[in-house]
């Protein structure tokens, strides 16, 4: 079967007052010599520092100036990610960063000058301490006659780019966002339930099963469809699959496509389907199934609430002790975690989820694979 669904002043004796004198010149005097062997850090220096793939002996010093700026620009970029916080709270501009190149070509001391917050200076950070542990060494600064440190100012902009309102998938133009109307079966959701009832075929088996998946469609301008994915968030397998895209194929033509400033276009959508044993043997694993849906929607709600937050994660608790192989929920108690700073069990839950999901991607996996990635 299968349904549609963040100052002290001192007063000492004379002879205190000498011991306290004596240690003062001591301490005095080391300090001088300290400061006298510190390695002196240049701002500018006749040949400033070079960076590896730069350090050509043919080109002249303003030409390795030129191309150590751009190729240390490109290793920036390559290789930054946008933090997540900064992402979902929207944050652009420009952070500025400070390094020193010692005499042996490794980067020191590297601070960040300016900050806008959501994770972008520690990423700039990680970037530019990144060198050190790939081994990338620079070609060092030189100024009469000897090799010298140099301190250098960097500025590294983010800037979140607006989405188009498509994206080019093979041969294909895919609208995504600002649709006057979206795809839909003919007759909607009801018509579809009805047909999916007639023409599925449940597999023949002795084992009690319930899951649901999310297929994803593209609906082109003539109505027809190709599957682009198929989630199974409770693991019920590939004969399950096969079964579930014959029937989804069958209903090739029936839909009306989505319209974008009065177009006709090619557009996702995304069905859900769940499929479950009919017997009355299997009675029981239906009704927990259908519970914990119930118990999950009922602690996202309550999560709202700060105060009902231990009565949001007993909830939680109660729908996977009833449902355990639904990966959903799974990702639905990790997100909690997540947002109480838990995120040892937010990634016990994310590892979860993905076993039982295989191979398969979710929207939520970039977020986990993020937040999990030193655990």
């Amino acid at each position: 079967m299968a349904v549609v669904t963040a100052p002290i002043l001192l007063k000492n004796p004379p002879d205190l007052m000498r011991k306290l004198l004596f240690l003062l010149l001591i301490s005095a005097s080391s300090f001088l010599f300290a400061q006298e062997t510190e390695e002196e850090i240049y701002l500018h220096a006749e040949q400033m520092p070079v960076f590896p793939s730069c350090a050509i002996d043919s080109f002249s010093v303003a030409e390795q100036k030129k191309c150590s700026d751009a190729q240390l620009m490109q290793f920036i970029y390559q290789n930054i990610q946008y933090p997540f916080q900064a992402r979902e709270e929207g944050i652009e501009g420009t952070v500025v960063v400070s390094f020193v190149i010692n005499k042996e070509g490794s980067v020191e001391d590297a601070t960040v000058v300016k900050d806008i917050g959501g994770g972008c200076g520690e990423e700039v950070l990680r970037i530019i301490n990144g060198m050190n542990e790939i081994n990338l060494k620079w070609k060092a600064a030189f100024h009469e006659g000897k090799t010298v440190a140099v301190k250098q100012t960097l500025p590294v902009k983010f800037k979140l780019e607006q989405p188009k309102d498509y994206q080019i998938v093979g041969a294909d133009t895919i609208y995504l966002f600002n649709l006057s109307s979206n795809p839909q079966f003919k007759g909607g959701s009801e018509a579809f339930l009805q047909f999916f009832e007639e023409k599925h075929t449940p597999l023949k088996t002795d084992s009690c099963y319930i899951g649901h998946f999310d297929v994803e469609l593209y609906v082109n301008k003539e109505g027809l469809i190709y599957i682009n994915s198929i989630t199974d968030y409770c693991n019920l397998g590939f004969d399950h699959q096969f079964e579930l895209i014959k029937t989804i194929n069958a209903t090739n033509g029936m839909w009306e496509a989505a319209l974008y400033e009065d177009n006709k276009v090619t557009a996702p959508f995304t069905q859900e389907v769940i499929l479950y044993s009919s017997e009355e043997k299997c009675s029981t694993m239906r009704e927990n199934y259908y519970r914990a849906i119930e118990l999950s929607k009922e602690a996202s709600v309550l999560y709202e609430d700060e105060t009902q937050h231990e009565t949001a994660f007993a909830k939680m608790d109660e729908a996977i002790g009833l449902s355990p192989n639904n990966a959903e929920l799974y990702f639905t108690r990790g997100i909690m975690r997540i947002n109480q700073n838990e995120i040892e069990g937010a990634c016990t839950d994310a590892q979860k989820a993905k076993e039982l999901l295989g191979s398969a991607s979710t929207s939520m996996d970039q977020v986990f694979s993020i937040i999990c990635s030193g655990f």
